[in-house]
């Protein structure tokens, strides 16, 4: 009878335990779903500012979505759909190597062809560019782990509670707390934390009613150390005029230099070898709005001709930069 009573006794105590685990459950549950998933959010609204054409912003939302997603396991296809908007948003820019980059990094996760709403890639010229080595390491791999939900089919119900409770703290207050410590080191991917900006102006003034045209070539483009520390790239510009009769002329070049994060930043600049800029800058605002410095007029001259820009940059504490240049004409 004894006997009887006390197993009595462990089936209502198990019944209870079960519908305590399983209101805690709906509950958290429920509040699980009233929260709006942040990530979902800020694709969704760097989606609107990339087909409203306003490819600064979304680029700047992309770089933080990115970098928060870096260290979250799973979501390769949410990853995916980041990284091709995101390569979209730099061909826009034309940003040539990042575009590469992270269409690459889309087909890896994604496959090849497969798109988001709105985004033809046929019109994308760099999204067929060969991916060989460009790609790089995946964040969050294809490789999704699963953690089994097996258990031993004789333990009783106390028991696992008492091991569920023991994970979740765990989990809560010293894996996620080790993670949120540690989180910075896994944003590899901050490629427009550190950019570059070259600015050239011509002004020229011409006899007569009928002035004449000044061209620089090549357009649109800039010295662009990419990835690795310390690497240098340079450009050979030809400043030349046409028709009309030409009183004077001038050019002026200024860059502008930026960045975040306590990155640290020496940018060093020739103009047919003569050293125009010997600069070094550490940035402490976040890669989200990273912090600028320009420099003004550091080359000048008065005659057309070729010559050739070069530029290094040092980085500490971003793995990749990025450089445009803009002309205006006067």
């Amino acid at each position: 009878m004894s006997t009887f009573k006390q197993w009595s006794l462990c089936k209502i105590l198990a019944v209870a335990l079960c519908v305590l685990i399983a209101g805690e459950a709906h509950f958290a549950l429920a509040a699980q779903a009233n929260q709006q998933d942040p990530f979902e959010t800020a694709l969704a609204q760097a989606r609107e500012a990339y087909f409203a054409a306003k490819y600064p912003e979304a680029k700047t939302i992309l770089e933080k979505l990115i970098g928060d997603l870096a260290p979250i396991e799973g979501r390769d296809s949410f990853k995916g759909e980041t990284f091709l908007l995101m390569g979209a948003t730099y061909e826009m820019l034309k940003f040539k190597e990042l575009a590469i980059k992270y269409f690459c990094r889309a087909k890896a996760v994604l496959g090849e062809g497969r798109s988001i709403e709105g985004l033809e890639l046929k019109n994308f010229k760099y999204y067929k560019a060969d991916c060989t080595g460009a790609a790089g390491t995946i964040a969050g791999s294809t490789a999704v782990r699963r953690r089994s939900f097996l258990g031993g089919l004789f333990g009783t119900l106390l028991f696992l509670s008492v091991i569920g409770a023991g994970a979740y703290l765990l989990w809560k207050y010293v894996i996620k707390k080790s993670d949120s410590g540690t989180s910075d080191t896994t944003y590899v991917y901050k490629s427009a934390c550190f950019s570059t900006a070259w600015h050239v102006e011509i002004y020229s003034e011409w006899y007569g009613d009928t002035p004449g045209t000044v061209s620089f070539t090549p357009a649109d483009t800039a010295p662009n150390p990419n990835e690795n520390n310390g690497w240098t790239d340079s450009v050979t510009y030809t400043f030349s005029t046409s028709g009309g009769s030409l009183k004077s002329i001038s050019l002026k070049m200024s860059v502008t230099v930026s960045g975040g994060d306590n990155g640290i930043r020496r940018d060093q600049a020739w103009v047919d070898n003569v050293s125009i800029l010997d600069a070094t800058n550490t940035f402490t605002q976040a890669c989200s709005a990273p912090g600028s410095k320009d420099y003004n007029e550091i080359y000048q001259r008065t005659s057309t001709g070729s010559f050739v820009l070069k530029h290094t940059i040092n980085l500490s504490g971003s793995n990749n930069v990025h450089s445009a240049v803009t002309v205006t004409k006067k």
